[in-house]
């Protein structure tokens, strides 16, 4: 009975000798890095290893993407050229663009065109937004999920899906920006530097368009130096690859076509790089930044909604001294058809007949000069011989 009392006596004067186990410690939201820790960030050297390993995994799916855009540009540029035959207008004539344009701007001034072109103009330009929304998410999952085993199908599919998001964030980020563009140059400047991560935020993290202008302007404003130098250097490094290739070029000689045929790869290599090396400076600074500080940025709001006033009130202005400008354009109209025409009338044969005519003119000049100078020296002799008879006379 004694035993496990002392047993337990004993237990307990050990365990009260040894020092407490540490408790496990939760993460307080105090110790979450708050941007104003460069140890978080990895060095300038690593971000660009690890940028070379992202396009390295990825560049099959990239150069397929490639592949892809160009079909699609193809069909589009087809469609166009179809659009124009419908329209009336025909294929462009590189040689002589501005009469092109003239016949466009009388197309559209026809009542029974201005439908069929808006229309045909609405279909084009709704490919082509939606193209770049896809062609603008696609590269960023490919470079995102390039350490995981995914189909590029799966990478296509989901492309898809976040397309109209894109979409729409691109547009509204291009709203915002185009009204504070209007107030002054520096304020459209601005919105466009904070909202630079707004397409990363919806593609990588689906959130929606508000919550990714308000995690990017944050994103931004507390790491700006950071992104400002790590930035800087990519586009020192750009300017010299740029330089580089013109060298090549230029000392190719003969063999020019392989440099250009080197250039046009490395440039895609060098967008994919650069995409690579956008996407882990986002993912770098997002993890160092607390979004639970987030608010919005009633700023840009207020800016751009100014912004977009002017635009209104100079819009308004314009429609309601339309008349005038409609008078101008046509003045500015026919001054480009004349110019048009004595431009056309400056054929090699037409410069040969002016050029005789001249000539002509300039032989019938000399012709009535030298008959005139002839009979002023005949007169000339005859007032002489009247003079030398009158002397004999008076002598």
């Amino acid at each position: 009975m004694l035993q496990p009392e002392n047993s337990s006596a004993s237990e307990s004067t050990s365990a009260a000798a040894q020092p407490p186990l540490p408790e496990q410690q939760q993460p307080s939201t105090d110790q979450l890095p708050t941007g104003n820790q460069p140890s978080e960030f990895t060095s300038l050297s690593q971000l660009i290893k690890h940028s070379f390993q992202k396009v390295k995994t990825a560049a099959l799916q990239l150069f397929g993407l490639e592949i892809l855009k160009f079909v699609l540009t193809s069909v589009i540029v087809l469609l166009v050229v179809l659009s124009l035959f419908v329209s009336n207008l025909g294929l462009p004539d590189l040689q002589n663009l501005q009469s092109y344009f003239l016949s466009i701007l009388q197309t559209i001034t026809q009542s029974q065109n201005i439908a069929s072109l808006v229309f045909h103009a609405a279909i084009l330009a709704v490919l082509f937004f939606v193209l770049s929304a896809f062609f603008s998410t696609a590269p960023l999952l490919c470079l995102d999920r390039s350490d995981e085993e995914i189909s590029f199908y799966t990478i296509l599919k989901d492309a898809l899906y976040l397309t109209p998001i894109v979409l729409l964030t691109t547009l509204f980020v291009a709203i915002l920006s185009l009204g504070g563009t209007a107030v002054l140059l520096i304020p459209g400047a601005i919105i466009s530097i904070l909202l630079i991560f707004t397409t990363y935020e919806v593609v990588l993290e689906r959130t929606g368009v508000f919550e990714a202008i308000k995690n990017s302007y944050l994103i931004i404003r507390k790491h700006y130096g950071h992104l400002f130098f790590r930035v800087l250097v990519l586009g020192a490094g750009l300017i010299l690859v740029s330089v580089a290739q013109d060298l090549l070029l230029e000392i190719s000689g003969k063999y020019w076509i392989y440099s250009t045929l080197f250039n046009v790869v490395s440039n895609l290599v060098i967008n994919w790089f650069v995409l690579a090396y956008g996407l882990i400076l986002y993912r770098e600074v997002r993890a160092n930044t607390d979004l639970d500080q987030a608010k919005n940025p009633l700023w840009i709001y207020i800016i751009s909604a100014i912004g977009w006033l002017i635009i209104l009130f100079l819009a308004s202005l314009l429609w309601v001294n339309r008349a005038e400008f409609n008078e101008a354009g046509q003045l500015f109209q026919g001054a480009m058809q004349s110019n048009q025409q004595l431009r056309d009338n400056s054929t090699p044969g037409f410069d040969t007949q002016m050029t005789d005519e001249v000539f002509e003119y300039n032989n019938q000049d000399l012709e009535s000069e030298e008959s005139t100078s002839s009979t002023e020296t005949e007169s000339r002799a005859i007032d002489q011989s009247e003079l030398k008879l009158l002397m004999q006379d008076f002598e």
